[in-house]
């Protein structure tokens, strides 16, 4: 009997082990023809390069019987890319890069979620600026009217802007939307616009001149000019707005030696200017009232942030600027 109820209980475990679980429909990365893709959860099917060698490429509606619904990259031989009716998710900075000799992008009037212009790639509204394509060799940065928002990634790694004038129809800028820009030396910001994301303009090395028109109120990201390293004097807009603890706009600037700000600024954000140890010093004026941490007269130590006490605040006496000083161990100058 107890072998019985062994052998049982063996069987049971056998049985147990063989049981299969639903396996994920995701394949691995696959190439057929022309085309690297892999076949997704939902049944879908993910681009991740071209192979061919035409300068004038169609994205497939389907291949191999699967929709085509997302683009990473389509590699760097086209100059022309047409974009199906299905496709609804897109890689902006595969695109954008200037490596990428891309110079039009054209989309069916079916797709859904994508449309194109002047060989731009547009949401369906046509009022978001998606994919710059790289290939465009223009310095400066034409837009439809109807664009009021360029997007996260679209002009990232571009370069051939160098003077860059962003257009007065734009009302916020997106995550990483001009990071990389390497040829970049110097944006004029408008006062229309509102918000700038996070990265913006990060790691553009050139960069040595940002205006932005009198009287902007913008809501920054953080990092947004950070490790901008030709940079030697920026003016503050009117007013900063950043969420708590999420700044570091010019952080790792490290050539900046002059930070002028406007009286009328109520506001200087955390981590505003950290790492840059050319800044000495700095005129706070009387109307800001709030100074982040970390704000100015931070450097780089062994890891960890440092104070530069040879740092200079100069500013009205018991005002932030002067709390701040004392506060971090700066030294402070009184101006009336």
């Amino acid at each position: 009997m107890k072998k019985i109820i062994s052998l049982t209980l063996l069987l049971l475990v056998v049985l147990g082990s063989l049981v299969v679980l639903p396996a994920s429909a995701e394949s691995k990365i696959t190439r057929n023809g022309d085309w690297e893709y892999k076949i997704m959860d939902d049944g879908n099917l993910r681009i991740y390069r071209y192979y061919g060698d035409e300068s004038d490429i169609t994205v497939p509606d389907y291949i191999d019987g699967y929709k085509v619904t997302k683009i990473l990259s389509v590699g760097y031989k086209a100059t022309v890319v047409r974009i199906g009716k299905f496709v609804e998710k897109i890689v902006p900075n595969s695109l954008s890069d200037s490596d990428n000799p891309i110079k039009r992008i054209i989309v069916s009037k079916a797709n859904k979620k994508y449309s194109s212009k002047s060989g731009m790639l547009l949401n369906k509204k046509g009022n978001k600026l998606v994919v710059y394509p790289g290939g465009l060799s223009s310095s400066k940065l034409k837009l439809p009217k109807t664009v009021v928002y360029i997007g996260a990634f679209a002009c990232s790694n571009n370069k051939h802007f160098k003077n860059l004038v962003i257009p007065k129809h734009i009302k916020r800028i997106g995550n990483e939307a001009f990071a990389g820009n390497k040829s970049l030396e110097a944006v004029k910001v408008p006062k229309t616009v509102k918000f700038v994301g996070n990265y913006a303009f990060a790691d553009c090395t050139k960069l040595n001149s940002i205006t932005f028109e009198k009287g902007s109120k913008i809501k920054s990201g953080y990092s947004v000019f950070n490790h901008c390293m030709a940079l030697k004097e920026v003016t503050l807009p009117y007013i900063i707005e950043t969420k708590e603890n999420q700044s570091g706009i010019f952080e790792g600037c490290r050539r900046l030696k002059k930070v002028i700000i406007p009286d009328g600024i109520r506001f200087i954000p955390t981590t505003c200017f950290e790492y840059c140890p050319k800044l000495k010093s700095v005129t706070i004026p009387s109307s800001v009232t709030k100074i982040g941490d970390y704000a100015f007269g931070y450097i780089m130590g062994d890891y960890v942030p440092k104070f530069n006490k040879d740092f200079v605040i100069k500013g009205v006496k018991n005002s932030a600027a002067h709390k701040y000083a004392k506060k971090n161990g700066l030294k402070f100058k009184e101006i009336n």
